[in-house]
Parts: structure tokens; C-alpha cells; sequence
């Protein structure tokens, strides 16, 4: 689907991932436009191209599901009617 120096371009990209520490693509992206990191090879295309082949990072989807607190359920009194 991809060319050889896509997918490269794409491994590039995932590197850049894992030495950020693994922003969310949205940040990356915005990091990358905004000039943020200065000569940078990787360009927002090759972002998407990676989140395409290799899905999102763990790392960042991990970070974005924490475990919350159930509410507590009110327990509900029912009566029961005996048929004769």
C-alpha cells in the first residue's frame, strides 16, 4: 500500500513518538506545524502515514484511559406480591 521510503518516513515518525515520550498525535502534529521542533525531517504527513500502518502509540492510549471510580448504586426495595 505504502512505498518503501513511505514506511521508512513512517518509522521516522514512530521514533519521533517515542522520544517525546509519546504526545498524542493531535500534539505532535501541532508541535510540527507550529515549529516547535527545529530541523525536524519528520512532516505531518509521515505522522498520519504511521498512526495509519502502526495504529496509535500503547503508550498514549494508555496515558488517555485511567481507571474511574464507580458511582455507588442505591440499592432498590422491591415488594413482592404472592398470586393466590
Amino acid at each position: 500500500m505504502y512505498h518503501k521510503r513511505d514506511v521508512q518516513r513512517a518509522d521516522a515518525a514512530v521514533e519521533l513518538f517515542r522520544r517525546l515520550g509519546y504526545p498524542s498525535e493531535r500534539t505532535l502534529i501541532r508541535m510540527i506545524r507550529g515549529g516547535t521542533l527545529l530541523n525536524c525531517d519528520v512532516t505531518v504527513d509521515d505522522v498520519k502515514r504511521a498512526v495509519h500502518i502502526y495504529g496509535k502509540p500503547l503508550a498514549d492510549i494508555n496515558g488517555n484511559h485511567t481507571r474511574t471510580k464507580l458511582k455507588s448504586i442505591e440499592p432498590v426495595i422491591l415488594t413482592i406480591v404472592a398470586h393466590e
